[in-house]
């Protein structure tokens, strides 16, 4: 007796959701369809923001695909994790966040021409910075 009373629960919930979760995949799959065919400029401009894409777009073009380069958090801000990513395959180094948190040791190793890119939030331009400018602030981390 029980059981029939739990299945019955079970299936009187599961009729319940079907269509709010038939709405959700009929929405999801309109999403898909109007974005087909996107390249990945259109659709990081259409997620993050314009000046975002700008920037990465221009950071792509000036470093090469197998270049070291050092990432600073410029400033608050997420940033450092979608920059990484849409640099790859070029390899980061932690710069750190100056004033807050210093770099990997092995940035102070890297030769003055190494380029570095400042980042803060996922909506703003990523920056290309020389080396030689940044330097002096990472030195004073604690």
């Amino acid at each position: 007796m029980l059981c029939g009373l739990a299945v019955l629960c079970v299936a009187a919930s599961f009729i319940d959701a079907l269509p709010a979760a038939v709405s959700r995949s009929l929405d999801a799959l309109d999403s898909a369809r109007r974005h087909l065919g996107e390249d990945l400029p259109e659709a990081r401009r259409r997620v993050l923001t314009a000046a975002y894409a700008d920037g990465i777009s221009k950071i792509q073009g000036a470093l090469p695909r197998n270049a070291t380069y050092i990432l600073v958090q410029a400033k608050p801000g997420d940033g450092r994790y979608w920059v990484r990513y849409d640099l790859l395959p070029r390899r980061p180094v932690w710069g750190g966040v100056p004033g807050e948190e210093g770099p990997e040791p092995a940035v102070f190793s890297l030769p003055p021409e190494t380029p570095v890119v400042l980042c803060s939030t996922q909506e703003e331009a990523p920056t290309l910075a020389r080396w030689s400018e940044i330097r002096p602030q990472l030195e004073k981390q604690p």
